[in-house]
């Protein structure tokens, strides 16, 4: 059975948030939770009140003891056109029956040891949050529901797909920064005759704050490389045909700002989650 939370704005992390308590009160009852912003919150983030708006489930964050969602996310989701629901780690199947669009975000936490190009003695168990990202993005797929990938998220995707990861940047000697506060931490390099060259240019300046990153070998993987850094770090990849985009860099942070360009990439999802909302007969 459902049970409704809503989560609450808390100033302290500029993120909207719910208790684990809470949470688990709700499966301890044997039932699921179904996480959503109360509607004022909604408008108040941009979204105007439209019945076929698409349900964007978002995998949540991790903050003290709470679920979260960071400001930036929710604000860039609704400003696109979609309605949030939170997705915690547990039952993650079962809840992802209530979206159109998946939103995998940045985070910090233990993934798979086989996702790294360089293997290591007595890995660490990949933590419940990286088990719920491996179980979205297999739910998802199977369900035909888009995936936007970020940051972190975007690194799972790839994994998932048989790309290798870099530990640690520092391998490279790249030039580059590619784990900084700074808002325009570098450019990026969107390759001809890929989707993304339509809406976002040749170039872009993104932020950054990634220490892991993909290999630029796709070889071994059915997902395309879009863009890259000019250290040769892959920037964006995906299957845009079959409803999947990763980006490294967070567009939210700029598309809330005002960038009509970033703000594009969180509105190709809320196209396919649309299409998959028709598709569904919803």
């Amino acid at each position: 059975m459902q049970k409704v939370l809503y989560l609450a704005y808390e100033p302290q992390f500029n993120a909207y948030v719910i208790s684990d308590e809470k949470v688990n009160q709700v499966i301890a009852q044997g039932n699921f939770p179904v996480i959503l912003f109360p509607w004022d919150e909604v408008q108040e983030l941009g979204l105007d009140y439209d019945a076929d708006a698409p349900t964007i489930g978002f995998l949540l964050g991790r903050k003290k003891g709470h679920y979260s969602i960071d400001y930036n996310y929710a604000k860039a989701i609704c400003m696109a056109g979609g309605r949030i629901m939170g997705l915690t780690y547990t039952q993650v199947e079962t809840q992802m029956a209530e979206i159109d669009g998946l939103v995998l975000p940045g985070g910090a936490f233990v993934s798979p040891d086989e996702f790294y190009a360089t293997r290591v003695n007595n890995p660490e168990e990949p933590s419940l949050r990286s088990k719920a990202y491996i179980e979205a993005i297999r739910v998802a797929e199977e369900n035909a529901i888009p995936i936007l990938g970020i940051c972190a998220g975007a690194q799972m995707v790839a994994g998932v797909h048989g790309m290798k990861l870099y530990r640690n940047l520092n391998e490279t000697r790249s030039s580059i920064e590619h784990k900084t506060s700074e808002v325009n931490a570098h450019q990026v390099i969107i390759y001809p005759a890929t989707p993304l060259r339509a809406w976002l240019g040749k170039e872009l300046t993104v932020n950054s704050r990634h220490r892991e990153g993909v290999i630029p070998d796709d070889k071994n993987s059915d997902l395309d490389i879009y863009a890259i850094s000019s250290d040769c770090i892959p920037e964006a990849w995906g299957n845009m045909d079959d409803g999947i985009l990763c980006v490294q860099w967070h567009p939210e942070d700029f598309a809330v700002a005002g960038n009509e360009k970033m703000l594009s990439i969180y509105k190709w999802l809320i196209y396919r989650s649309c299409d998959h909302r028709e598709l569904m007969g919803k």
